[in-house]
């Protein structure tokens, strides 16, 4: 690869290592942060960090030689190949126009493994340092119990003589998200909706995660960079949540809806969706959440959020808010939801009704309903 400096990809393929697995990366020369860090804590014999062996020079009298290694590909088990002009860093995430493409196509696995053969030849295999001290696992803990929701969280260390970064896997589904808390030395404590940007959602990029919700963190794994367990989160909530785990979403826009009433007009090809067995809304970071007797009338500062509606087999949801705004956050999620749906039910049907907010996302930028 060329470039590589996403710390939470760095953090879970440490725990991969951990876990057994071979992880071998040929980096552009010199080998990146992330790879060194990578090539220090790897555990695995197998696993292996390297140089291109290709060092790119340029002289005032004469062309450049070398090269770049501009490579940005992934092979996963010789099965699953990832690739493109993705470069595995926050900037190639969130804010550059990147390609990137997944496939399981034999020939293209076949050729790009002889590629990775051609390179790996010529590679010179990173160093680790040797003699390392094992680090002692600082204490973390959350600073206040879950019950004690809706004051913000804080999510506590009992050493804070060293920088240090802690990865929360949290959440469910569309909503599994990866948080990254980057403490500085003398800093003990922070509110855990003050993660880094480079945390990561079940597609991407993660501005957004419902940590005001009381069971945001049920279930919730805390690890260090180098893949080390740190806690497991004891709490078990009990909770009418919703089954997104097994139940597909599909989107729709509504002919009419007033946040004021709570009147909703659902477009004709849904028509034989009635009542539902239960609605939920995911407002902002906070849900999603139940509404008591299915009535939409009485949600309290409904002026955005999703909507959705669960039926025997699948969910219904649309997004909404205020004629000025983007839904930016909305979008984000949305995609995510897609993208999960994609993943884990990849024979789906097809509703039309969908169609509505997808072409509307194209022309204005968001899937939602605006009043």
């Amino acid at each position: 690869m060329f470039d590589h400096f996403d710390s939470v990809l760095t953090s879970r393929l440490a725990l991969a290592d951990l876990k057994g697995i071979k992880v071998k990366g040929i980096y552009d020369s010199p080998v990146d942060t992330e790879g060194k860090f990578l090539a220090n804590v790897f555990k695995n014999p197998g696993s292996e960090i390297a140089g291109d062996g290709n060092e790119e020079t340029v002289s005032l009298d004469s062309f450049g030689k070398g090269g770049l290694l501009h490579h940005k590909t992934m092979i996963l088990d010789d099965q699953v190949l990832i690739s493109g002009s993705y470069n595995f860093s926050i900037s190639a995430r969130d804010n550059n126009r990147e390609i990137l493409f997944k496939t399981k196509d034999s020939y293209l696995i076949d050729s790009y493994s002889k590629e990775w053969e051609r390179i790996r030849q010529n590679a010179i295999p990173y160093r680790p340092i040797p003699f390392q001290v094992e680090e002692v696992s600082n204490h973390v803990f959350f600073g206040h119990s879950e019950n004690s929701i809706s004051v913000e969280q804080t999510i506590c260390r009992t050493d804070n003589s060293k920088e240090e970064s802690f990865y929360l896997e949290s959440g469910k589904s569309f909503f599994t998200s990866i948080l990254e808390y980057d403490f500085s030395t003398t800093e003990f404590c922070k509110e855990v909706s003050d993660f880094s940007s480079s945390s990561s959602g079940f597609s991407g990029r993660k501005t957004n995660h419902p940590v005001q919700t009381r069971s945001f963190r049920e279930n919730g794994i805390l690890r260090s960079k180098k893949g080390n367990l740190m806690f497991i989160s004891p709490e078990r909530i009990e909770n009418s949540s919703p089954d997104f785990k097994n139940k597909p979403v599909y989107l729709f826009m509504p002919v009419f809806y007033s946040i004021q009433s709570g009147n909703l007009l659902f477009p004709q090809s849904l028509k034989k969706f009635k009542n539902p067995n239960s609605i939920f809304i995911y407002q902002g970071g906070n849900g999603p959440i139940v509404i008591p007797g299915n009535s939409i009338s009485v949600i309290p500062n409904s002026t955005e959020g999703i909507l959705f509606f669960e039926y025997d087999s699948l969910f219904l949801a649309f997004c909404f808010h205020e004629y000025s705004k983007k839904g930016i956050e909305y979008t984000e999620l949305i995609q995510e939801i897609i993208s999960f749906r994609e993943s884990v039910f990849p024979f789906n049907e097809h509703l039309s009704a969908e169609e509505v907010p997808i072409n509307q996302v194209r022309n204005l930028g968001t899937y939602c309903y605006r009043y």
